[in-house]
C-alpha cells in the first residue's frame, strides 16, 4: 500500500491509472482512509485487508466524534432479536441431591457366597451355640453329651435397579450417566435397608443406650464398649448425629484413610463408622455398637447368560458398603431404548446375638 496524502485523485474508492509506481503507469484502486489521507491498494486482496489494518484508527476517530457530541460510548440504536431465537445452552454433566452414606457392610456382619448355580436356593449357615463341658482330672475320655449346632436359614432375595434413557431422552441431551449416581444411592439404600432389618431390640436384647442426638458423648461410647468386653472386634455404627458427638473430640477418633470403607479409628475401637440411613432397623434404632458376627449375609450375583446373550453383563464394587453387584446392559432395538440394571443376590440373618448392642435416641422396638 502507498499513502500520498498531497495527491487528491479525480477517482476515489476506485480503479484509476497512477504514474506514482517508479516509471510504469500502474492500475491501483484508491480507499479513503480519513478526511485527509487516501490509501492506494496495488491488488484486490491489499483492498480487502486494509479494514482490518485501520480498524483501531478508524474506530478512535469514530469515538473522538461520538465524545465531542456528547454521546460517548452508549448505544443509541439495536437490533431487533425476537426472543423465540434465544435458545437454552445444555451444559455437559449433570448434579444430583446429597444421597445417604453407608458403613462397610464387613464392619456389622460376616460374609458368605450364594449358590453360584443357583443364587435364589435357599442359604443355611451353621451357628454353634454349644459345647462340651472341660473335663478336670477324667476318668472317662467319652463322655456323654456333645456340641449343639442349630443352622441360620436365611431366603435370598434378588435385588434389581433399573435405569434407562430413550431415543427421545438422547436427543434433548439426557445421558445414562447422569442417572447413575442416584440410581446406584437408590440401590443402595434398599439393600442396606434389608441388610439392618435385623437389627432390633428383639434380637439383640442387651441393654441398649437410649441418647438423643443432642446430649450423646463418650460415656455412652464407653459404655457399648465396655458391654463388647468379650468381643476381640468392636466396631460402631452411628448415625451422622450420633456421630458428630464425638467426631471432635481431639485426639480420641481420626479417620484411618480415604476411601469409602476404612472408617475412623479411635481408643478401644477397631473402626467407627457414619450411616446415615436406619430406615431398615427397628424404631428409634440409630447406632450399632458389634463384632461383625452378630449378622450374617450371603451375598452373589444372578447366574450369567450364555455368551450369545446381547445382554453385557459386567460387575463392581457398591460404594460405602463394598459388595460385589453386577451390572447389567442391553439395547432395545424396538424402542431404540438403553437400559441397564443393577443386580444382587443377598440374604440377611441375625447370626450372634450377644455380639450386638443398639443404640437408640427413645425406646427401641
Amino acid at each position: 500500500m502507498d499513502k500520498r496524502k498531497n495527491f487528491i485523485p479525480r477517482q476515489v474508492s476506485g480503479w484509476f491509472w497512477s504514474p506514482f509506481f517508479d516509471s510504469k503507469i500502474q492500475k491501483v484502486m484508491v480507499v479513503r482512509r480519513s478526511e485527509s489521507e487516501l490509501c492506494f491498494c496495488e491488488t484486490e486482496d491489499q483492498r480487502l485487508a486494509w479494514p482490518l489494518a485501520v480498524y483501531a484508527d478508524a474506530m478512535s476517530e469514530a469515538l473522538a466524534k461520538d465524545y465531542a457530541t456528547g454521546r460517548g460510548q452508549r448505544v443509541y440504536n439495536a437490533n431487533t432479536y425476537s426472543g423465540t431465537l434465544i435458545t437454552s445452552y445444555l451444559l455437559e454433566g449433570s448434579l444430583t441431591d446429597l444421597t445417604n452414606t453407608w458403613a462397610f457392610m464387613n464392619a456389622y456382619s460376616i460374609a458368605k457366597d450364594t449358590d453360584p448355580e443357583k443364587p435364589l436356593a435357599g442359604v443355611v449357615f451353621k451357628h454353634v451355640t454349644g459345647g462340651e463341658a472341660t473335663q478336670i482330672n477324667p476318668t472317662n475320655f467319652e463322655p456323654a453329651g456333645g456340641s449343639t449346632v442349630v443352622g441360620i436359614t436365611m431366603p435370598p432375595a434378588w435385588y434389581s435397579q433399573p435405569l434407562r434413557v430413550s431415543a427421545t431422552d438422547v436427543n434433548d441431551g439426557a445421558r445414562l450417566d447422569d442417572l447413575r449416581e442416584k440410581a446406584l444411592a437408590t440401590f443402595s439404600d434398599t439393600v442396606v435397608q434389608a441388610a439392618t432389618a435385623p437389627i432390633t431390640a428383639a434380637n439383640f436384647t442387651g441393654t441398649p443406650v437410649i441418647r438423643s442426638f443432642s446430649t450423646f458423648n463418650l460415656s455412652d461410647v464407653a459404655q457399648v464398649q465396655g458391654q463388647l468386653a468379650k468381643s476381640p472386634i468392636k466396631n460402631l455404627i452411628l448415625n451422622g448425629n450420633y456421630f458428630s458427638r464425638i467426631s471432635n473430640v481431639p485426639g480420641f477418633i481420626q479417620k484411618t484413610g480415604e476411601d469409602d470403607y476404612s472408617g475412623y479409628s479411635a481408643y478401644g475401637w477397631n473402626k467407627i463408622y457414619p450411616a446415615s440411613n436406619w430406615t431398615g432397623a427397628g424404631a428409634n434404632i440409630n447406632g450399632f455398637a458389634c463384632n461383625p458376627q452378630a449378622l450374617v449375609r450371603a451375598t452373589g450375583v444372578p447366574a450369567v447368560f450364555p455368551a450369545m446373550s446381547p445382554i453385557n453383563t459386567t460387575t463392581f464394587t457398591l460404594p460405602g458398603s463394598r459388595i460385589v453387584v453386577q451390572m447389567n446392559s442391553w439395547f432395545n432395538n424396538t424402542t431404540r431404548t438403553f437400559f441397564a440394571s443393577f443386580d444382587l443376590m443377598a440374604a440377611f440373618g441375625v447370626g450372634d446375638a450377644s455380639a450386638g448392642f443398639v443404640i437408640a435416641t427413645g425406646t427401641p422396638s
